[in-house]
């Protein structure tokens, strides 16, 4: 019999009866009528032919047997059942929804963070066949080398883009700066990105853009006629061909976003590989095609000390393949730790219901009895308790979704404050909904296994004598391993507490509080000449040393604590011997920049005004590891020579530590992105405040068309605090209800406590005991359950929490003994809060009363 016809049968049950009972007459009404036939008298033969028949009821419960789903009905049952019991306690249900929806919700919004951020999928046609590739290591190839590989007919496609551009809007006398992707004329039709309004950049396009929805909604308001509308961009017209989708995910991923899309201009820029493959090519497949590609660019662009045949890799543009790099595994590790500890914050919740649920299940021991009397077996007694259990997990991943939906909303629209611009859209899907569906079941569990179990098991002839069970040992062991928990969690989040306050009073080897930054990004028309760009940057620089209040000012590639540029590769000492391979930090940087910054010099000097091409400065670190001991000053780096060495400072991450560094003498270079950015570092004699607006004055009135950014370095620091910000925020609300959860746990085990133990107290009083003696009793039982819960919890924490050391400046450790004595005066407050009510009910207990409650 299929299961469709089963299905149907529970589905259409009273039409199934009407019809069994109407073919169980007609074959009586046959056999009597064939009866009749042979004589018999009318009555005698529906006798008979009763009696020949048999039991109808018996019948009809075999046939019904035939067709029923048993555990489909028994689980209905259950479930009905389980919905009439919650019905009748309100109170409960409330309770136990509210804590399970407080830890889902939590859950559900970090995982979907998690999945937007990490996993966010881009907005293009068959995503699965579009890959990033790298040839000689490099994640950017030259233009030539560029044209090459398009024209090659390797692969199906091949197109590129830049996620580091700007570009300069011009608009009602301002002008602003504005975040672009640079792309090549055929990635819109190679990736196939869907557009709102108009169309793509195409083959041959030059002065067209396509603009971000955010753009079109917030800068254009939401104009109707904005496809041709010309925008005067770095100086030139540019016509809008077509607005992106509100819902759009850049092909870079992470949540990076852009305000438009504008051709790439110039011969100088490099380019990220995109390339399509063909249907069912392989990636090692592509691979080997890179391979020879990267064989062919050797020939045609020979360099002694760069093979683009090395390092050749293919990486999806999505999925786990994104990872695969250093800088990734740090950011997923980061996503990894929040999920671990919104876990761990679950689990509160779920011994909290669980504890509920046991207090509740002491109150049905009689009900429970009953039912096992009349022949329930102890696994329909269980079952029926998970049933419930699942029905209270269910209800509570409703209430955590609907959390879910508030949350993400209001993090979508949160603005941050940071040099590269982030869009999250976080939007319910099928993810979430798996990820919630396995929350549930394994809340159910978590939450009814072990009360069923133990409400379940024998002695039920004494359970029917008594509405008390025995001693409370299961919830008092919850109720340890919720403190533990709880520990756990109060750990993490005030590491983190303590490391943003470290993080705003830490000192980064250079001085924060009179200097600033000046940033001018120039229009490229206007300054693709290396003599105009070295003239502007003379005058500027003339410009803001003639301000009060400056002391000095210096040229920088890279601003400290707000960009970052690693390079790796293998180096040569001193010109001889074995290659050395080396990871630092790399900056070009003018005359004066470390007096500017107040970084001191360990030895030799700082670079000249007419500095060599081929003088370098590295840091006490770089010098360390690549020259040993021995002054380094004289010897060369790949033919460089050091002229100078510096302390050691913190370039892009507070975290840095003893990081190698290396400084050539700043060019005026020429190029898109960064190449149209001059950057100083202004030193002041005071609050370097006070002196913005005038700095941005001066500049403005110099050339109108720069777009200039001036900022005191104190504030100056979003990418560098956003790992202790946001953790110490999520982390924080995190231990917070981690802590009201645990502190409602307490609460719960005393209050049920004292209500067992009314009998005792009364008798207690009775007999003369003074109230003190009344508070150390409910105040003992207290200090027991915390105090073990707080020793497990503290050992675990101890080696839970030092991977987090990787998130944590220097200053803050894992196992600093202020960080466990700040967790355990909160935990030890919170209980005492718990404390409270029990005890001042045991006060108020009258004796006679007492005496005869039951």
């Amino acid at each position: 019999m299929t299961w469709w016809k089963k299905f149907s049968f529970l589905r259409n049950r009273g039409e199934f009866d009407a019809d069994l009972a109407e073919e169980m007459r007609l074959h009586i009404e046959e056999r009597s009528a064939e009866l009749s036939r042979d004589g018999v008298e009318p009555a005698e033969a529906l006798r008979r032919a009763r009696a020949e028949f048999g039991s109808q009821a018996s019948l009809g419960e075999r046939t019904r047997d035939e067709w029923r789903l048993r555990w489909l009905e028994d689980l209905l049952s259950d479930l009905r059942y389980g919905v009439r019991s919650l019905r009748r306690s309100p109170g409960f249900l409330a309770a136990a929804v509210l804590s399970l929806a407080l830890g889902i919700g939590v859950n559900t919004t970090l995982f979907s963070l998690t999945t937007e951020f990490l996993f966010s999928v881009p907005s293009v046609r068959e995503g699965a066949t579009l890959w990033s590739a790298r040839v000689g290591g490099n994640s950017h190839i030259g233009a030539e080398q560029f044209r090459f590989l398009r024209e090659s007919n390797l692969f199906q496609g091949v197109a590129g883009y830049r996620e580091d551009g700007e570009i300069n809007w011009r608009s009602n006398g301002e002008t602003r700066s504005l975040q672009a992707f640079r792309v090549s004329d055929n990635l819109f039709d190679l990736a196939g990105i869907p557009l709102a309004l108009g169309r793509g950049i195409q083959q041959g396009d030059e002065d067209v853009v396509v603009i971000s929805h955010a753009m079109w909604r917030s800068k254009l308001a939401s104009d109707t006629d904005v496809i041709g509308r010309v925008l005067e961009l770095d100086g030139r017209p540019h016509r809008v061909v077509g607005v992106l989708p509100e819902d759009h995910r850049s092909l870079f991923g992470f949540g990076l976003s852009s305000d438009l899309y504008a051709p790439v201009r110039g011969s100088l820029y490099s380019l990220i590989l995109v390339i399509r493959s063909a249907d069912g090519l392989s990636q090692s497949a592509l691979l080997e095609r890179l391979h020879a590609a990267a064989r062919r660019l050797d020939e045609l662009f020979p360099d002694r000390n760069f093979k683009y045949v090395q390092n050749c890799r293919m990486d999806a543009l999505q999925g786990l393949e994104r990872f695969k790099g250093r800088t990734m595994m740090g950011i997923a590790a980061f996503f990894a730790m929040l999920l671990t500890v919104a876990g761990l914050l679950l689990m509160i919740a779920c011994i909290n219901v669980s504890n509920l649920v046991l207090a509740r299940g002491s109150a049905r021991v009689q009900e429970f009895a009953v039912r096992a009397s009349l022949g329930a077996g102890r696994w329909r007694l269980v079952r029926q308790m998970l049933t419930e259990s699942l029905l209270l997990a269910s209800a509570g991943t409703a209430a955590g979704l609907a959390i879910n939906f508030l949350l993400t909303r209001m993090l979508n629209r949160i603005p941050l404050d940071l040099p590269v611009q982030l869009a999250l859209r976080m939007e319910p899907d099928w993810r979430l909904l798996a990820y919630a569906t396995l929350l549930a079941v394994g809340c159910s569990i978590a939450v009814g296994l072990l009360p069923a179990l133990r409400i379940s098991r024998g002695e039920l002839g004494v359970a029917m004598k008594s509405s008390v069970g025995g001693r409370l040992t299961l919830r008092r062991v919850l109720v340890v391993a919720q403190v533990a928990v709880s520990i756990v969690v109060l750990t993490a989040a005030v590491l983190f507490a303590r490391n943003l306050a470290a993080s705003a009073g830490v000192e980064p080897g250079f001085d924060l509080d009179r200097t600033m930054y000046v940033r001018v990004r120039l229009t490229p028309d206007r300054n693709q000449d290396v003599a105009k760009k070295a003239a502007y940057a003379d005058r500027v620089q003339r410009e803001i040393e003639a301000l009060p209040g400056v002391r000095a000012l210096a040229l920088t590639l890279m601003i400290p604590m707000n960009d970052d540029a690693t390079h790796g590769g293998s180096l040569q000492r001193d010109g001889v011997g074995e290659r050395i391979f080396m990871r630092y930090h790399f900056n070009r940087v003018g005359p004066g920049y470390f007096a500017t910054i107040g970084v001191p010099l360990a030895a030799g000097r700082e670079f000249a005004a007419a500095e060599p091409a081929d003088s370098i400065i590295v840091n006490e670190s770089f010098a360390r590891q690549f020259f040993g001991r021995g002054s380094p000053l004289g010897r060369t780096v790949d033919k460089r020579v050091v002229v100078g060495v510096v302390r050691d400072s913190k370039y892009a991450y507070l975290s840095d530590h003893m990081r190698p560094a290396l400084f050539r003498p700043y060019e005026a270079e020429v190029g898109e992105g960064r190449g149209t950015a001059v950057q100083w570092m202004v030193r002041t004699h005071a609050e370097p405040a006070a002196l913005v607006n005038a700095v941005r004055a001066r500049l403005a009135a110099i050339d109108d068309s720069a777009a200039i950014d001036v900022r005191p370095m104190r504030s100056a620091m979003g990418m560098a605090m956003l790992p202790s910000r946001v953790g110490s925020a999520l982390l924080g609300a995190m231990g917070a209800l981690g802590l009201a959860l645990t502190g409602i746990g307490v609460y719960g085990v005393l209050a049920f406590s004292i209500a067992r133990r009314i009998r005792e107290i009364g008798l207690r009083v009775a007999l003369g005991a003074e109230p003190r003696s009344v508070i150390l009793l409910v105040l003992g039982e207290c200090a027991s359950l915390i105090g073990v819960g707080l020793g497990v919890g503290l050992l675990i924490a101890v080696f839970i929490t030092k991977p987090l050391a990787a998130f944590l400046v220097p200053d803050v450790s894992t196992t600093d003994p202020a960080t466990y004595a700040a967790v355990a005066l909160l935990l030890l407050g919170a209980g005492l809060v718990a404390c409270i009510v029990p005890a001042r009910r045991a006060l108020r207990v009258d004796p006679m009363v007492a005496l005869r409650y039951e």
